[in-house]
């Protein structure tokens, strides 16, 4: 059975070296990815995307009509010529010691004070709106928001879900399954 799926796998990146995944792009993709518009990801976020990721959009996801036209070897095709990796510079500096935990974080409780959201929204009406009172801030505050931190994702491209607020702390997940 082990040898089976080998083969098929061989098979499949085989036959899709076989098809060309660049001209597959240029056919039935370039006209939207390169140069993007709305909704639509520029072909870098593609390129950082995963050869399953390509394929199950393609498949069953958002691209699913482009990926109807197209032969299951034309999809595996495209997603190896845009999921191949481009080497990438090592990065100049580490990471400070802010960026992470302090060794004396508090483990998480539940707790229903304050504000919290532990999905899509607040509360079991799925309103998606928070009051004043339970963001503990008014109209006149907005405008004085300011950025106070940023997080990247390294190499994902999107999270996967809405992040989720509990305890103080902010929880959300990737495409890849992490959760951060």
């Amino acid at each position: 059975m082990r040898y089976a799926c080998f083969l098929a796998v061989l098979l499949a990146v085989v036959s899709a070296r076989a098809q060309d995944g660049a001209t597959v792009y240029k056919a039935h993709c370039a006209s939207c990815h390169d140069s993007p518009a709305a909704r639509v990801p520029p072909k870098s976020a593609l390129n950082a995307m995963k050869i399953p990721q390509l394929v199950a959009a393609l498949e069953s996801g958002a691209m699913k009509t482009v990926g109807d036209t197209l032969t299951p070897q034309e999809r595996y095709a495209v997603a190896l010529y845009l999921a191949t990796p481009t080497p990438k510079p090592a990065p100049s500096k580490q990471l400070p010691a802010s960026a992470f935990c302090s060794a004396g974080t508090k483990p998480i409780r539940y707790s229903s004070s304050g504000p919290s959201w532990r999905g899509w929204s607040n509360g079991v009406a799925n309103s998606r709106f928070q009051s004043s009172a339970g963001a503990e801030l008014s109209a006149n505050d907005v405008t004085k928001l300011k950025l106070k931190w940023a997080f990247g994702l390294g190499d994902e491209t999107s999270a996967r879900s809405q992040p989720a607020v509990a305890d103080g702390r902010l929880f959300f997940g990737t495409q890849s399954g992490d959760i951060y």
